[in-house]
């Protein structure tokens, strides 16, 4: 019987024991960070809430824990108190400071392109924002709850960089209308990749 038969076995084994049903988990190494903005003195626009979600890939690199460099795709989104809301794609680019205790300092540059205004007015944005961050690093650390029983449990692994920090930043939307300015600040989380197996109770 080969080594993989015999895995599975006691895989199924785990699962029928435990009356659970596997989920597979993957979660990407991702950085969220969201705050909320205020518009110029010229610009009498609404408070507005932004949240983006980048992948970001160089969080894998291990042997770059001290890079200087850091870019990735992502997914903006702009709701506002009125009601407003608009969103689009993004790609990003910045250094990185590294400071002792993990602690380290950054600016980036995005580029935004706006979906669902009502009007098409402004349709790009560009945001320079710096960063004040802890990060720290998971490298294949266990992540899982350990108790395995009829209420369920989880079997994962993260591998990679997760931080939590601060930012400011200065936005300017523009295209056929006239430039908007914003200034906003909030909080930025880094995550690792999380991969594994999610057990959920048959019953």
């Amino acid at each position: 019987m080969t080594r993989r038969a015999v895995f599975a076995i006691l895989l199924a084994a785990l699962f029928v024991q435990s009356a659970c049903l596997p989920v597979p988990v993957l979660i990407p190494p991702t950085k969220l960070d969201g705050g909320v903005s205020l518009g110029g003195p010229a610009d009498p626009e609404p408070v507005t809430f932004p949240l983006r979600a980048g992948v970001h890939v160089m969080h894998l690199l291990d042997a770059e824990q001290a890079r200087r460099f850091d870019a990735a795709p992502g997914w903006s989104f702009f709701p506002n108190v009125e009601g407003g809301f608009v969103h689009g794609p993004y790609v990003e680019g910045g250094l990185l400071w590294a400071q002792e205790g993990g602690v380290r300092w950054g600016s980036n540059l995005k580029q935004h392109y706006l979906l669902g205004a009502p009007s098409v007015d402004r349709q790009f944005m560009t945001s320079l924002q710096g960063t004040v961050e802890w990060a720290s690093w998971a490298n294949g650390e266990d992540a899982s709850d350990s108790d395995c029983s009829g209420e369920g449990c989880a079997i994962l692994l993260a591998l990679g960089e997760a931080g939590v920090g601060a930012f400011v930043e200065a936005s300017v939307a523009y295209g056929a209308g006239a430039p908007q300015f914003w200034v906003s600040t909030g909080v930025l989380v880094r995550t690792p990749l999380v991969f594994g197996v999610l057990l959920a109770p048959l019953f």
